[in-house]
């Protein structure tokens, strides 16, 4: 009987995932560090049983009618799946796996460490360090204090693992209260403590706002110039999922800080 044959898309995966692979099936990779052209995607997956690719791959109507009825299964080295086009997977009936919890405790404490050195001015001052303005300072007392999380209200916008996480890690910063905000209330938010509020409440009442919910046509743009204007001049607004279609979102970022920090 012969073996399943697996396209993967990336060399620079884990060694493991291709040794278990190689004892069960027929491999062939692309043999660089760098994302598979589409043209040789397009050229290497009819015939295939089975793709591991990347969020650099997009598997849309053209590459699924290239692979043709043999394809079973495509799988994903990513949480995200906005790369699948799901409706015309959907209707070939292939299988679809992804790696939903392999980031969530990176992404959280990046989003604590981030908010810890925007918190504390960290950026800033390294770059004072390396011009010469510390020297310049004359040890002014307010000179970088930056805004402590000590009695503050952290707001997190989607209490999913990574919302979850960062409040585990927050636990020990004595915040006063921890506030969130998504579709409705979560059994997790309770026992963390946390209090769920309406989305206007949250941009009004947060001095840090950390954004951990997923990109998705109900999200894409919420943040946008209204919401903003909601949020205490003094606030901090931490971590976003965002992709190429974010500039009006970072035009308003700016806009905001020129105007009222």
């Amino acid at each position: 009987m012969s073996k399943p044959k697996v396209l993967v898309t990336r060399a620079d995966i884990p060694q493991k995932a291709f040794t278990m692979l190689e004892e069960k099936c027929e491999v062939d990779v692309w043999k660089m560090p760098s994302p598979i052209p589409r043209d040789e995607l397009l050229k290497r997956i009819p015939g295939k049983d089975a793709l591991y690719c990347l969020l650099t791959e997009k598997i849309d109507k053209e590459v699924l009618d290239a692979a043709g009825p043999s394809l079973k299964v495509i799988s994903t080295m990513s949480v995200g799946y906005d790369h699948l086009s799901m409706d015309e997977i959907k209707k070939r009936n292939i299988m679809v796996g992804f790696t939903p919890g392999v980031l969530t405790d990176a992404t959280a404490e990046l989003t604590v460490t981030l908010l810890l050195a925007t918190t504390r001015r960290l950026f800033e001052a390294h770059s004072e360090l390396l011009n010469g303005g510390w020297a310049k300072c004359a040890w002014s007392p307010l000179w970088m204090t930056g805004q402590g999380l000590k009695g503050s209200t952290v707001g997190i916008f989607g209490m999913g693992r990574i919302g979850q996480g960062v409040v585990q890690r927050l636990q020990g910063f004595s915040v006063h209260k921890f506030i969130y905000s998504g579709h409705s209330s979560k059994k997790e938010g309770e026992e963390l403590g946390a209090e769920f509020v309406s989305f206007d409440e949250l941009l009004q009442q947060s001095d840090f706002l950390l954004v951990t919910c997923a990109l998705n046509k109900e999200t894409q743009g919420i943040f946008d110039e209204a919401a903003f204007a909601k949020m205490k001049n003094t606030a901090i607004f931490n971590t976003f999922q965002g992709d190429k279609r974010k500039e009006k979102f970072c035009f308003c970022i700016i806009w905001y800080f020129i105007m009222f920090w």
